[in-house]
């Protein structure tokens, strides 16, 4: 795991976003289970019932990062891929709405 994941983990989004603006830390970094930060922030809320915790927040922000790279099977798996094989339907709603995913 990296910095960033570890930030996630933790639910600190002022870390992540330190690392990533201060930083120049990549969003798209995958750790050793081929997992991006925004695919541990969003397991995390599904968790802990996602608009009671700040992982909500911590995925928003990572899906507004301009280098943040949704569909590149080399940064894990694609999210809305990753998000249909869970039946994520509020996430591929985001996506499809917001990230110009289709």
């Amino acid at each position: 795991s990296t910095q960033l994941h570890w930030a996630v983990q933790c639910g600190v989004l002022a870390n992540l976003k330190f690392m990533i603006e201060n930083s120049n830390a990549d969003p798209n970094c995958i750790d050793s289970n081929g997992k991006t930060p925004l695919h541990l922030a969003i397991e995390k809320g599904k968790e802990l019932f996602l608009h009671q915790s700040n992982f909500f927040e911590i995925a928003e922000y990572l899906l507004c990062q301009q280098r943040l790279k949704l569909d590149e099977p080399e940064h894990g798996e694609p999210v809305i891929l990753w998000a249909c094989e869970e039946g994520k339907t509020n996430l591929l709603k985001y996506l499809t709405e917001n990230c110009n995913l289709d």
